[in-house]
């Protein structure tokens, strides 16, 4: 199985000047745990739930734009990756999360809870 089958095609997204707090509540409100950041709708980043904790640990204050915090260098996989292939990337990385991109858009996102759904 491919991980377009199963991934989530809704995508919530800020812009790299979006505050921290805005990333926050958006994670909080649709009760997610990152959000992918783009600008010119083109993937700049992407920023997790562990990004802003350790933002709040580093005394960074919540009105910082979110692009002094996210992941610049992100691993994305193709929609006719294999689920399994999906999987060993997201162990060997230790990531939680893969954006979805099909011609340099990102169509959908993956998680590791979306895997192990598939494999059971």
């Amino acid at each position: 199985m491919d991980v377009i089958n199963i991934m989530n095609r809704k995508i919530h997204s800020v812009k790299p000047e979006s505050t921290i707090q805005e990333a926050s509540d958006l994670m909080t409100n649709e009760n997610i745990g990152a959000v992918i950041v783009i600008k010119d709708d083109v993937i700049r980043g992407i920023l997790t739930e562990k990004d802003i904790l350790r933002a709040i640990q580093e005394n960074i204050p919540l009105n910082s734009s979110v692009k002094k915090i996210m992941h610049e260098e992100i691993i994305q996989i193709d929609p006719y990756t294999s689920v399994g292939k999906a999987a060993k990337i997201m162990v060997e990385k230790d990531i939680r999360r893969l954006p979805v991109i099909s011609n340099g858009a990102c169509i959908g996102i993956i998680t590791m809870k979306d895997v192990l759904k598939a494999l059971i």
